[in-house]
């Protein structure tokens, strides 16, 4: 029996109830929907796995957090005082107010829209791609690199336990064998 029955049967029975009250009430709106990854989790070792590492990785990964939002709080100012009058207003990869810098900064840093954000100020001067190359190895290359160090490290760290916890489950079920083989207690078989 799994110790994860109780969780799988919990979600089950809520998302049956959510089902009848939906059902009866004639609604669209299901409160269960967030339990069917809970259902999903914790029906598989490799997800619970996963989703533990996660969940351990968390006071690292907000050290992480705070440098990227630092990161985009600079470069979204240098951005806003350098780049305002390069952009038109569109709301979206221009630098004319704080908000919609940052904002730019954050799309930058995902790789989407690379071009439409860079593109004005490198079309005024070429010498501009260096703010948005050094803000793209800093974010992509730097930080981003270090929150996969930080996932990796804590998977790591999981399955040497678990690899542990196996090799002496797997000692003591042999040496437990040996013993019923070992009929006149003579340590031979």
């Amino acid at each position: 029996k799994s110790r994860h029955t109780g969780s799988y049967l919990f979600t089950a029975i809520t998302i049956l109830i959510d089902a009848f009250i939906t059902y009866g009430a004639g609604t669209n709106v299901r409160f269960s929907r967030p339990f069917r990854a809970a259902l999903l989790v914790a029906s598989s070792a490799q997800l619970r796995d996963i989703v533990g590492t996660m969940l351990k990785a968390i006071p690292k990964l907000a050290e992480i957090s705070v440098a990227y939002l630092a990161l985009v709080l600079t470069y979204g100012i240098m951005g806003m005082n350098l780049y305002h009058s390069y952009y038109t207003s569109d709301g979206l990869g221009d630098f004319n107010s704080f908000s919609a810098s940052c904002l730019a900064m954050f799309v930058l840093s995902t790789s989407e829209n690379y071009p439409d954000i860079m593109r004005p100020a490198y079309d005024r001067n070429n010498v501009n791609v260096i703010f948005f190359v050094s803000y793209i190895i800093f974010s992509m290359f730097l930080l981003m690199n270090v929150v996969v160090a930080i996932v990796l490290e804590g998977y790591k760290a999981i399955r040497e336990k678990k690899v542990s916890r196996d090799f002496i489950e797997e000692t003591k079920a042999l040496d437990v064998a040996f013993a019923l083989l070992d009929v006149h207690n003579n340590g031979l078989v």
